[in-house]
């Protein structure tokens, strides 16, 4: 993929910046949570397992895929469409749930948010200055992020994002 490419990701990015959210929430068949200052708001949209996971699939580094493969959890940067930086953290809670939180990247936190664009024009190092989030293993059998390594469902075309009302 090249650096204009559109990932599946990247509405969700874009809604999470327009609407100066704090975060976004993507999890298997529940709805997009996005986090505001004054409180959450759900969408009116689910996403399927196979979405959340190709999601992930086509935005994390392989490190990041490995990460949660072998623990059940990872975090990694990722530069948004327009270059802002952006913090990915996933959790494999079953084989078929999966959460996804969506963040602005700290602006004070450089430590671990390297992002090497490479020819993906994506990040290939994983981690976050955060204390006490890197390395925590998921109590989850292995097969739970088997889906992973399988490389998910078939491509789909991209979602559209969901509306916002605030």
């Amino acid at each position: 993929m090249t650096a204009a490419t559109t990932r599946r990701i990247d509405p969700y990015v874009q809604h999470l910046l327009r609407h100066q959210a704090l975060g976004l929430t993507l999890e298997s068949d529940q709805p997009v949570s996005f986090r505001f200052q004054q409180g959450e708001r759900s969408a009116n949209t689910s996403l399927d397992h196979a979405t959340v996971t190709q999601i992930v699939n086509e935005a994390a580094p392989r490190s990041a895929l490995e990460e949660l493969s072998r623990a059940g959890r990872a975090s990694f940067p990722y530069q948004g469409p327009s270059g802002s930086r952006i913090l990915v953290e996933v959790e494999a809670r079953s084989a078929t749930r999966w959460r996804v939180s969506i963040a602005p990247a700290p602006e004070d936190d450089d430590q671990g948010l390297e992002l090497d664009l490479g020819s993906a024009g994506n990040a290939t190092s994983v981690g976050h200055g955060r204390p006490g989030t890197r390395g925590r293993a998921a109590r989850t059998r292995a097969a739970d992020a088997d889906v992973v390594a399988r490389g998910g469902a078939p491509a789909a075309p991209s979602p559209p994002a969901p509306a916002v009302r605030r």
